[in-house]
């Protein structure tokens, strides 16, 4: 099924289990564990289980490897996932109520974009199909104007096949139109992209603890957007001489707020459950494109101008983070979680079969502590989260479209696992995580092809957290 989508929403609002080594190496099930500063991202009232100031920092080493039946693409990236500074004030006078508080400033990195992938084999359709479609019955006069790129009502990706004369006017009808290519013995198609940038969240959080049963927290959050992706689609049709290379440069960037509140509740010393809300981050987003394309082996290259627009409040996912953990005295503890995300959609695109299209997103994650020795932690977790798309979903760009990344990514659910140990001793602490992530993908590399391209990713993460925690006077 194809449906004219967002072609950006999944990329800028899918988020890793990223931030400290702890919280990696738990498989990001601390919504009811608290004390850690990743955790407050998931739910503030994290941060109201402190009962000492703490600045700490965090380094992250992906390695991502994207394979297909054909290729095989691997990209690095060593980054800060986070910085954060906690400040602790405590009521000495208090027994119960209000016996602590905690303010925080963190940054964080929410998403990573570093990711190549690349696919090739033989289809029977073509993009020049696509190019014909939508030129939505405008006649060559229409076409051959002089300022096609800037007309509103024409979309780039039929401009550049009229212009490249990959597609023709049918006989019978002038307003039809039909590809230059015989497509009779298949189309070799190959396909690679690469992303980069990032997503970056600098917040500022309050936490409470009220007589050591209730705990309660608040978040504001500057939210950074910075995306760059360039595509390279080419085709080489059975006739000799039929082919094509096309080149798309995609990029989005942006400032967007947004804000969380949660709740941890501890009824015995045994138990904890925990609820945050993230609301949605509304951005601001200046999005710019631009194609390059050179067929049938001429020497003539077509190059677009480069398109601008802005997307005002756009607006990721809203969460929903429940989770418990039980806690076996001073041995360790056995944590849960869940994590809803409610897709938003704009009122235009809010019909039953965009909705049907674009789920929302469920994720599901345990993890394990196990104090090995006074001053020695085991650590171990799973998460799981459900696809962002249908399987049967492209994205099929509207007849006035400037974009020309006309490829879809399915990507499957994914499943993390990871292992860490923590050292803590005096006023300091290390922790290190190992993190592996398996996910699945179908790559449309245009809406007209039949079958997508298989891919498998993985990605190897290895975080190490070094942190401070002034003593007590």
């Amino acid at each position: 099924m194809a449906v004219a989508q967002d072609p950006d929403r999944q990329a800028l609002s899918e988020e890793d289990i990223a931030g400290t080594a702890r919280y990696v190496s738990l498989g990001g099930a601390m919504a009811a564990v608290g004390g850690d500063v990743s955790a407050v991202n998931d739910n503030p009232a994290a941060l109201g289980l402190f009962r000492r100031g703490e600045l700490s920092i965090s380094f992250d080493g992906a390695f991502q490897r994207v394979t297909s039946a054909a290729t095989d693409e691997a990209s690095y990236k060593l980054f800060v996932p986070q910085l954060s500074w906690v400040a602790n004030f405590v009521n000495a006078e208090s027994g119960s109520g209000l016996l602590r508080h905690s303010l925080m400033l963190q940054f964080h990195n929410v998403r990573n974009f570093q990711r190549a992938l690349s696919a090739e084999s033989t289809h029977a359709s073509s993009i020049t199909e696509v190019m014909a479609d939508r030129t939505n019955g405008l006649g060559e006069s229409k076409l051959a104007t002089n300022d096609v790129w800037y007309d509103s009502g024409i979309g780039w990706l039929s401009a550049a096949g009229y212009l490249d004369s990959l597609i023709l006017p049918d006989p019978s009808d002038s307003l039809l139109w039909n590809p230059a290519w015989p497509l009779a013995g298949g189309v070799d198609n190959t396909f690679y992209s690469v992303e980069s940038g990032g997503v970056n969240r600098y917040s500022v959080s309050w936490g409470a603890n009220f007589s050591d049963r209730l705990y309660f927290g608040l978040s504001l959050a500057l939210q950074s957007i910075s995306y760059a992706k360039t595509s390279y689609y080419k085709e080489k049709a059975a006739t000799a001489g039929c082919n094509l290379d096309m080149t798309t440069r995609i990029t989005a960037s942006g400032i967007g707020v947004g804000g969380s509140v949660g709740l941890i509740y501890r009824p015995v010393n045994a138990f904890r459950m925990g609820l945050g809300l993230r609301s949605p981050v509304w951005s601001n987003l200046r999005v710019s494109n631009r194609t390059d394309m050179k067929a049938y082996g001429s020497t003539y290259s077509l190059a677009s101008p480069v398109n601008s627009y802005s997307i005002r409040a756009w607006q990721q996912p809203f969460h929903v983070t429940a989770g418990m953990a039980a806690f076996f005295s001073s041995r360790g503890f056995l944590s849960f979680e869940y994590d809803y995300q409610h897709q938003i959609r704009t009122r235009s695109q809010n019909d039953g079969k965009l909705r049907s299209a674009i789920p929302d997103v469920h994720q599901l994650k345990a993890g394990l502590e196990v104090v090995a020795l006074p001053h020695l932690f085991i650590r171990a977790g799973y998460a799981c989260r459900s696809s962002f798309l249908r399987q049967d979903i492209v994205y099929m760009p509207a007849y006035e479209d400037t974009r020309t990344d006309v490829e879809t990514l399915n990507l499957r659910m994914a499943h993390y696992a990871s292992v860490g140990i923590g050292w803590r001793t005096g006023s300091w602490f290390v922790d290190a995580a190992y993190q592996l992530r398996i996910q699945q993908a179908g790559l449309y590399a245009h809406p007209f092809q039949e079958d997508p391209f298989e891919l498998s990713s993985l990605t190897h993460r290895i975080v190490l957290s070094l942190g401070w925690t002034p003593r007590r006077r």
